[in-house]
């Protein structure tokens, strides 16, 4: 079982207008907000431990494919020599994506190996788009970090859609899911109401964790994380002490699984800053 031995995610609702400050301006600040959160989660980590280093996205593909901005000078301005290398930029699998990170690392990393995945989700563009919409209601943009070691087994699944509607047969596959672990708290991703019926009407509310769609957002690949830091501040002990899945759907069609269980002494914060 995959064990987070620390969490943490920055709220991000006000950002310099890329579009105004340019690309150079935009990566050198995207780069010191990687820098600070990596410094950050590997406060009690060596270096040498972590084996990969992800970053990963839903809303910041258009800067790199159109090559407005370079995943090299990203990566160079987020790096220092006292923290591992920034091995890759991931966003073909949207909300999924962290899942087909760690499906990747399960391939060649070996028990006790760590990865940090960072879920970086920011409207630098300010498109209206991306802040609320009909899809997933109201958006929550900020980047998560995670810290990960690798056990010799590793529940992990990762899925594609078979039909049209790829979030219904996601919901489903939640109900598959809990009748094969059902000793797992679930962790689905934050939708309003309406749209997160679809899976609370086959999942009791006692084997998931909140819906915190009104306090966040929508906030991408990086809801379960949020969810799991919330459970160590809400649960106390009782988080601890056992297993969850860890879940996320992209609209085109993906989703994934993560079995994991909850370090006692790791780091798990909600991260203002000013």
């Amino acid at each position: 079982m995959l064990t987070l031995i620390g969490a943490t995610y920055r709220p991000i609702m006000k950002w310099p207008n890329a579009s105004e400050v340019g690309a150079t301006e935009t990566i050198e600040c995207l780069g010191n907000l990687l820098k600070k959160s990596t410094k950050t989660i590997m406060s009690n980590v060596k270096p040498s431990q972590v084996k990969l280093n992800y970053v990963v996205s839903t809303i910041l593909d258009l800067p790199f494919t159109s090559g407005w901005m370079s995943w090299d000078k990203l990566s160079q301005s987020a790096s220092l020599a006292t923290l591992p290398k920034f091995d890759n930029f991931v966003s073909a699998y949207e909300c999924g994506a962290w899942g087909y990170c760690l499906r990747y690392a399960n391939q060649v990393l070996t028990s006790g190996d760590l990865i940090i995945i960072h879920i970086l989700d920011i409207n630098i563009f300010d498109f209206e788009y991306w802040k609320n919409n009909i899809n997933w209601g109201k958006s929550g943009f900020g980047l998560a970090t995670i810290l990960l070691r690798f056990s010799k087994s590793n529940h992990l699944e990762c899925h594609l859609a078979k039909s049209y509607s790829g979030y219904g047969e996601f919901c489903l596959d939640l109900r598959r899911i809990n009748a094969a672990m059902p000793d797992h708290i679930i962790v689905p991703p934050f939708f309003p109401e309406d749209i997160a019926s679809m899976y609370t009407r086959l999942l009791p509310a006692d084997i998931r964790t909140k819906n915190l769609s009104s306090d966040y957002g929508h906030c991408f690949g990086s809801d379960p994380w949020i969810s799991l830091i919330t459970e160590t501040k809400e649960k106390n002990q009782i988080c601890f002490n056992r297993p969850y899945l860890a879940t996320s759907v992209a609209l085109n069609g993906y989703w994934t699984f993560a079995e994991v269980e909850l370090e006692k002494d790791g780091l798990y914060e909600i991260i203002q800053d000013e």
